[in-house]
């Protein structure tokens, strides 16, 4: 519905067919110079230059940076910024999914090696898995500060940042950024968890 509103045309294919998504976009797209391809997820040397310039719209400074990941690409753009600019906040990547393949994917977009936190417990069993602690988590983070989150990317992210806290992680006055990243519309798959 929402793709159609704003005027994407869908293309349906089998799934063998889609295991090669680049030579999908030659067959549909190949001959149009105004096309791109975006993979899942959207990892690409562009997308991590783009997420670094998020970097120089802070105003304040920061001890730490934090955002959630999926393929390390916002990551890593967001590392990059920190170097370019010259911040000293240290950065702390939280990966959604199981694996350890996290750091490979992050320091595969990396300008240059820059240290960073890898905070792997916080996958609560996998992508878009939860559990009822979850769950609770994410509805009382979003009644207590009027902050909408979800339990796929965001609402992991946020658990870890308390968890953290909580922990005693941080030293006492440090400036903590959470950068949101969306992913509100995979609520609506979820509606009978909530």
């Amino acid at each position: 519905f929402l793709c159609r509103t704003h005027g994407m045309q869908l293309l349906f294919t089998n799934r063998e067919s889609y295991r090669d998504k680049p030579a999908l976009f030659n067959k549909y797209c190949g001959d149009d110079n105004t096309a791109f391809f975006i993979d899942e997820g959207g990892a690409s040397p562009e997308a991590a230059k783009g997420c670094s310039e998020l970097i120089t719209e802070l105003d304040k400074p920061f001890n730490h940076i934090f955002c959630a990941c999926g393929t390390g690409t916002t990551a890593a753009g967001i590392i990059n910024g920190i170097k370019d600019n010259g911040f000293t906040a240290e950065f702390h990547a939280v990966p959604v999914l199981k694996g350890d393949f996290m750091k490979a994917e992050i320091d595969r977009y990396l300008v240059a090696p820059h240290p960073y936190h890898l905070h792997s417990n916080y996958h609560f069993g996998g992508y878009a898995k939860t559990t009822p602690e979850l769950i609770d988590f994410v509805k009382e983070f979003t009644a207590l500060t009027g902050i909408l989150i979800e339990p796929v990317y965001t609402g992991k992210l946020f658990y870890a940042i308390f968890d953290l806290i909580k922990a005693g992680h941080f030293k006492p006055g440090s400036r903590i950024l959470a950068v949101h990243t969306g992913g509100l519309l995979g609520l609506l798959g979820m509606r009978d968890k909530f």
